[in-house]
């Protein structure tokens, strides 16, 4: 029989396991959740609950669970991820190389050869006829009837010139890669050490879930007597009709 409030034991008669705010919060894996639920009703179930009304405590209950359960969540998560205690590096390494060379090479090449002739010549002829009477050649003390004089000059030039050209190209293309991989594995330090070390991150994460909802009960338990005038009843008749 409860001294102040109610005692779970007496909500869950009334209400029933899934009437108390624990069906609807957030949880890792919802096979779990009827699990943890007997858990925290084995825990509290003699106390007695931490509001005057049922009511309230039932909302406060599960506005709690909402509150607490997402980081909690994590931790449940975190457990299940399988760990090596007794390693402690495992690395992955790759190198790898690569080089390229290309070059492009051209020439030109132009020849030239100019020639260039030059020439002159010269002539000159005189037909003389004589008759009489005769008359004195311009320029000579030849004496005739007639004379012609003919002089020729011829000149010439003669250029040659001639251009040749030659282009060439070539080009080439280099390309060369590698690559290593290595993976290293294994622990370093002593072996006792590292369990020990291990064996700090155990976590009863059911029972930090518990002790977050000590708030929603009262530091107390029943004590039996009759001070709230309610009839006793067998709590273990009760828990067996819940379970």
């Amino acid at each position: 029989m409860a001294d102040f409030t109610m005692e779970l034991r007496e909500v869950i008669a009334r209400n029933g396991v899934t009437g108390i705010g624990l069906n609807d919060y957030p949880i890792f894996d919802e096979a779990y959740r009827e699990y943890l639920n007997e858990r925290i009703i084995d825990h509290y179930f003699y106390n007695e609950i931490g509001l005057e009304s049922v009511d309230m405590w039932i909302r406060q209950m599960s506005t709690k669970m909402h509150e607490i359960m997402p980081y909690y969540n994590k931790l449940y998560n975190s457990e299940l991820v399988e760990i090596d205690p007794l390693s402690t590096m495992d690395t992955h390494s790759r190198t790898g190389q690569k080089s390229a060379s290309s070059g492009t090479s051209d020439s030109d090449q132009k020849t030239g050869q100019k020639s260039t002739t030059k020439s002159t010549s010269d002539g000159s002829s005189r037909t003389v006829q004589s008759q009489m009477p005769q008359v004195r050649l311009a320029g000579n003390k030849d004496y005739a009837t007639a004379a012609t004089d003919v002089s020729s000059t011829s000149k010439g030039v003669n250029d040659v010139a001639g251009d040749s050209t030659s282009t060439s190209t070539s080009a080439s293309k280099n390309e060369s890669s590698s690559s290593q991989e290595s993976h290293s594995w294994g622990y370093t330090g002593h072996t006792a050490a590292l369990i020990a070390a291990w064996r700090q991150t155990f976590l009863n994460i059911d029972l930090m879930v518990i002790a977050e909802l000590q708030e929603m009960f009262m530091g107390i338990r029943s004590s039996n007597d009759s001070i709230t005038g309610r009839k006793s009843f067998d709590a273990y008749s009760v828990y067996s009709r819940v379970y």
